[in-house]
């Protein structure tokens, strides 16, 4: 049945394209309906094939309802709304307009460049006076700026909850609270109620992490880290900070000396600071980091360096366990997540690529999507498969 139709289907819009006009290939889904753009016509098709709507006022519709809503663009240049069934609920009168969101509400712009929005009968629950304005986040307000460039908080009523005083602000993370930056430039931040939880006295500030601490940066340029109480749970001791990794429960950070390593939310260093370098850990479990030799090398989150310092060059791990390492030669070749070389370091260069290759006016088709070609420094090439690493063949 599901087959017939959307047998069915087809030749409705085949019909519709034949029967019509020509069509201009511009077909998306509109939840349960398709939408055509045929020869300027903007036609709406259920999924039995019937035609919902047909119109051609509009030079934009967009194709997903929301609210039972879609955003349309009249031909003089403005946006509004139409309904389910064409009818234009909102008149086009914005210089821009957004889609509907959870909140029931849609930012719009008005011809003066100024922001506010609407609810799904058109009423501008909160007037078009600012110069910008964000989405309803979940905690149930948005930020906006006042049209002297600062910023506050609205909730869904127009209330401003959290007046336009600030220089900067965030969006309200899972900790219920919003970084701010105050006139005099410094940080801090408030809940959602307005209260200045942790006072703007920072010279930079993180947002809240899900191990509900934040990176914050001293008046004498130190970093540390404070809870959603404001308490320096970390003293602000370190050069540099960055925020806590929800999967390896670390944090990188650099010593005044400006070596790096990694500290717990307790502000244990795990990872000495004893590195020129450090990246943050990949999904691998495993972070690469530079030695004050100038070698690079990988640690797993207790500190042990799994793959010692010892090569010129590293890359990321990749989906495939696999990193493309460079020899203090300079070649290369790759490693496991365990740091054994499943491709020795004997190449002077190292590609991935797909499909075929073409070398000395041979062309090769492969039947792995993707592979490897390896070119030894006597000029002879090896292929590997990228799936299996296994030398394919030389030539």
């Amino acid at each position: 049945m599901e087959k017939w139709k959307r047998y069915s289907l087809g030749i409705v819009l085949f019909s519709i394209i034949v029967v019509g006009i020509s069509c201009s290939n511009k077909v998306g889904l509109n939840n349960d309906n398709i939408l055509l753009i045929v020869s300027n016509k903007y036609i709406f098709v259920d999924s039995v094939g019937n035609i919902v709507l047909k119109t051609n006022r509009y030079t934009y519709i967009n194709h997903r309802f929301s609210n039972g809503l879609a955003c349309v663009q009249s031909k003089d240049g403005l946006f509004g709304y139409i309904d389910t069934s064409g009818k234009e609920v909102i008149p086009c009168r914005y210089k821009n307009a957004d889609s509907f969101s959870s909140s029931g509400l849609a930012r719009v712009q008005s011809s003066d460049g100024l922001y506010g929005y609407v609810d799904t009968i058109g009423k501008e629950v909160i007037p078009c006076r600012y110069k910008e304005v964000d989405i309803f986040s979940s905690s149930g307000l948005a930020r906006v700026q006042s049209s002297d460039g600062l910023y506050g908080y609205v909730d869904t009523i127009g209330k401003e909850v959290i007046p336009c005083r600030y220089k900067n602000a965030g969006i309200f993370s899972s900790s219920g609270l919003a970084r701010v930056q105050s006139s005099v430039g410094l940080y801090g931040y408030v809940d959602t109620s307005g209260k200045e939880v942790i006072p703007c006295r920072y010279k930079n500030a993180g947002i809240f992490s899900s191990s509900g601490l934040a990176y914050v940066q001293s008046s004498d340029g130190l970093y540390g880290y404070v809870d959603t109480s404001g308490k320096e749970v970390i003293p602000c001791r370190y050069k540099n900070a960055d925020s806590f990794s929800s999967s390896s429960g670390l944090a990188r950070v650099q010593s005044s000396d400006g070596l790096y390593g990694y500290i717990d939310t307790s502000g244990k260093e795990v990872i000495p600071c004893r590195y020129k370098n450090a990246d943050s850990f990949s999904s691998s479990g495993l972070a690469r980091v530079h030695s004050t030799e100038g070698l690079y090398g990988y640690v797993d989150t207790s500190g042990k360096e799994v793959i010692p310092c010892r090569y010129k060059e590293v890359d990321s791990f990749s989906s495939s366990g696999l990193a493309r390492v460079q020899s203090t030669e300079g070649l290369y070749g790759y490693v496991d997540t365990s740091g054994k070389e499943v491709i020795n370091c004997i190449y002077k260069s190292f590609q991935m690529k797909g499909g075929s290759v073409s070398y000395n006016n041979i062309t090769i088709l492969f039947k792995d999507t993707v592979y490897y070609l390896a070119e030894k420094p006597n000029g002879k090439i090896d292929v590997y498969s990228a799936t299996t690493n296994k030398l394919l063949f030389s030539f």
